[in-house]
C-alpha cells in the first residue's frame, strides 16, 4: 500500500476536532434514531395529548437530521485525515453496503419531513406511524453500517478474511454489548431532548399540564435508558481484553476523561431519578444537561482510546506525519468559529421570541 500524504495540521489538533465533532454529532444522532420509535408510542398509545407529544417531536426532527449530517460528515473527514488506510479499506471491504448509506440516508431525510406533515393530520396517526416506523428503520439501518465500519478499521489483522466474508465482523465479541449500550444512549439523550423541548414549548405558551406530562415522559425515558446502559456497560467492559482495561485505567489524560465520564453518567443517573419526582424544577434538568453532556465527552475518549489500542498497542496520533498549512488552517479555524458564533445567535434569538399570541414590541 503506497503511503498517504502528510495530513495538513498538526495531528493532536485534528484528533480533538474529531472528538469535538463526534460528541455534537451524537447530541443530534441519538434524538434522529429514537425520536421516531418514540413517535410511534405516542401515536398508536392513543389520546389527543399524546398526538400532540408526538407532533414536538416530528417538529423537532427534521432540524435534528440536518444536524446529525453535518457533523457526521464533519467527523468522516477527520477520520480519513488521520486514518485513511483503515478508514478507505473498510469502506472497500463493506463495498456496497457502504455505498447504501447515501439512499438510505435520504429516504430517512425524506421520511421525517413526511412524518412531521402527517402527524399534524386529525387522522393521521396510523399513517404517521407507519412513516415513523419507516424512518427510524432506515436510520437504525445507518447506524448499523457506521458500526460495522468502525470494526471493520479495527480488524487489519483480518481484512483478508473480512474481504472474503464481510459478515465476520459480527463476530467481534464486544460488537452485541457495544450496539446495545449504543441503542441505550439514543434512548436516554432522546428523553432529555424531550425535558427540554417541554420548557420551550412552556415558554412558548403550551400548557403547564401538557408540557409537564411530556417532560416526565422524557425524564422517564432517560432514566430508564440510562440504567439500561450502566448493566450493558459492565457487560462490555467485562468481555475487554486486559490490555483494553489497562489502557482504560492508565491514569493518563484520556483514561481520566474515560473515568470521569463514567462517574458522570452513574451520577446522571441519580439526578435523573430525583427528577422525575420533580419534574418542574429546572435545576435537575440543567443538572442532568451538564452530567449528559460531559458523559457524551467521556464515552468519545473511552472510544478512541480502544480504537487505537485495536489499531496497534504502540500507534501514537501524534506520530502521524504531517506538514501544517497556515492558510488554509487559518480559513478552517476562521469559517469554524463563525459558524459556532452564527448558531450562538440564532439559538439565542429563538430562545427570546416571546411567546405565541403576544406582541413582541410590547416587551
Amino acid at each position: 500500500m503506497s503511503p498517504f500524504p502528510p495530513i495538513s495540521g498538526p495531528p493532536m489538533l485534528l484528533d480533538h476536532l474529531l472528538g469535538l465533532m463526534f460528541v455534537v454529532h451524537v447530541v443530534f444522532m441519538n434524538f434522529v434514531l429514537a425520536a421516531p420509535l418514540v413517535m410511534v408510542w405516542n401515536l398508536w398509545s392513543g389520546g389527543d395529548e399524546r398526538r400532540r407529544f408526538a407532533g414536538w417531536l416530528a417538529g423537532a426532527l427534521p432540524v435534528a437530521f440536518t444536524f446529525t449530517i453535518t457533523f457526521g460528515v464533519a467527523g468522516l473527514l477527520f477520520v480519513q485525515a488521520l486514518f485513511p488506510d483503515r478508514f478507505y479499506t473498510a469502506n472497500i471491504l463493506l463495498g456496497k453496503i457502504w455505498l447504501a448509506v447515501i439512499p438510505l440516508l435520504m429516504a430517512a431525510f425524506y421520511g421525517a419531513y413526511l412524518a412531521r406533515s402527517r402527524v399534524t393530520k386529525p387522522k393521521g396517526s396510523v399513517w404517521a406511524g407507519l412513516v415513523s416506523l419507516f424512518t427510524a428503520a432506515l436510520t437504525w439501518c445507518i447506524a448499523g453500517i457506521m458500526i460495522c465500519n468502525y470494526f471493520a478499521t479495527t480488524m487489519a489483522d483480518r481484512w483478508a478474511e473480512l474481504a472474503a466474508k464481510p459478515g465476520l465482523i459480527l463476530v467481534n465479541q464486544t460488537f452485541l454489548p457495544r450496539t446495545l449500550h449504543f441503542i441505550a444512549g439514543a434512548f436516554a439523550v432522546t428523553g432529555l431532548w424531550m425535558v427540554w423541548i417541554s420548557w420551550w414549548k412552556r415558554r412558548r405558551g403550551e400548557g403547564a399540564d401538557v408540557c409537564a406530562s411530556f417532560r416526565l415522559q422524557g425524564l422517564h425515558l432517560a432514566a430508564g435508558a440510562t440504567g439500561a446502559q450502566v448493566i450493558v456497560g459492565v457487560w462490555f467492559l467485562i468481555w475487554l481484553p486486559a490490555d483494553a482495561w489497562d489502557r482504560l485505567f492508565s491514569g493518563l489524560v484520556p483514561s481520566l476523561v474515560w473515568i470521569s465520564g463514567v462517574a458522570a453518567g452513574l451520577a446522571l443517573l441519580g439526578v435523573l431519578i430525583v427528577a422525575t419526582v420533580y419534574p418542574d424544577r429546572p435545576v435537575w434538568s440543567r443538572a442532568a444537561t451538564g452530567l449528559l453532556a460531559w458523559t457524551l465527552i467521556g464515552m468519545t475518549a473511552g472510544r478512541d482510546l480502544l480504537r487505537l489500542l485495536a489499531f496497534d498497542r504502540a500507534f501514537k496520533v501524534a506520530s502521524i506525519e504531517s506538514r501544517t498549512q497556515a492558510g488554509a488552517m487559518l480559513v478552517f479555524f476562521a469559517l469554524l468559529l463563525f459558524g459556532l458564533a452564527t448558531l450562538a445567535a440564532l439559538v439565542w434569538l429563538i430562545w427570546r421570541l416571546p411567546p405565541a399570541g403576544t406582541d413582541s414590541r410590547s416587551e
